[in-house]
């Protein structure tokens, strides 16, 4: 295979690569008014068609926009930093900024529908997404969308600038769709790994827990782990264990005669006053006021 040949990319921070061979062809949807003008409203840094011949790779370490490459014939390989992996029709490539990216391609020629979104708000359900290549996404339309309405036209009537717009725009709210899919995903398996580590801490509510050492029950760095118990909880790793000990201490404080020296104990402080102190901080009340009062907030 005539890409096996070619040399490797570079390396430096932000520099962006491609070669390729004079057959390959690209055709640029922000060259068109119309599209450009759609684009910019929809955060869209550019987007287009490549058909590939022979030889071609592109890519660069550390991506600026969200890139989304849709295979439409023939085979390419993506490298999402693990190294490159088949990219086929049926599959999309999804890397989002900050991430580096390389396609090549695999096949004697190969088509595909590439998309870059600037990194703004509207498309932070980007970054619920780890780099990849997904398969079985709602994206499988989207080629005869492109073949129909975007590849250039002689005539620029209002219909044929309408159509455009319409197909671009469906080719998005797929793309919208399948981030939501992904993301949604992502979300249940975390959650689901997160009762698994609630259970854990429960059951030793007294060890000096640490993020580092919860992040890594759940296989994740402790920054994305901080991030995730954020988005996804409120509060931060720290908060998760102190909110499972105060539901324990306020439980021991309803059902039971223990001492507050006790309690403390059993849910990891060190003195009553540090547990009072965290207590008071968390609920609003010392747990002495909230044994008095059965846990009833008075008015």
């Amino acid at each position: 295979m005539a890409t096996r040949s070619q040399p490797g990319p570079p390396t430096t921070e932000l520099t962006r690569w491609m070669a390729f061979h004079p057959a390959c062809r690209q055709v640029a949807f922000h060259q068109d008014p119309a599209l450009r003008d759609y684009m910019e409203k929809r955060d869209i840094h550019w987007a287009g068609v490549d058909y590939l011949k022979r030889r071609f790779q592109a890519g660069t370490p550390n991506s600026g926009t969200h890139l989304v490459w849709l295979p439409l014939s023939g085979a390419l390989e993506c490298d999402h930093g693990a190294g490159f992996k088949p990219l086929l029709p049926g599959t999309v490539a999804i890397c989002p900024a900050q991430h580096p990216h390389w396609i090549r391609l695999a096949a004697p020629a190969a088509s595909g529908l590439w998309l870059h979104f600037n990194p703004t708000t509207h498309w932070d359900r980007f970054t619920e997404v780890a780099p990849g290549i997904y398969p079985g996404l709602p994206l499988g339309h989207l080629g005869s969308l492109v073949d129909a309405y975007l590849l250039p036209s002689t005539d620029q009537g209002a219909g044929t600038i309408s159509a455009k717009i319409h197909a671009l725009e469906l080719i998005v709210c797929s793309i919208e769709q399948s981030l939501d899919q992904i993301a949604g995903a992502k979300r249940h398996e975390f959650k689901a790994k997160l009762k698994t580590l609630e259970a854990r801490i429960q059951n030793k509510l007294n060890a000096e827990w640490t993020v580092p050492e919860l992040a890594a029950a759940l296989n994740m760095s402790p920054s994305n782990f901080h991030k995730a118990t954020v988005k996804h909880l409120g509060h931060t790793p720290m908060g998760l264990v102190t909110k499972l000990r105060m539901n324990q201490a306020m439980s021991r404080l309803l059902h039971t005669n223990m001492t507050l020296d006790a309690i403390a104990q059993e849910v990891g402080f060190n003195t009553p006053f540090a547990f009072s102190h965290a207590f008071k901080r968390e609920l609003g009340r010392s747990p002495a006021h909230f044994r008095a009062s059965g846990g009833v907030n008075e008015v």
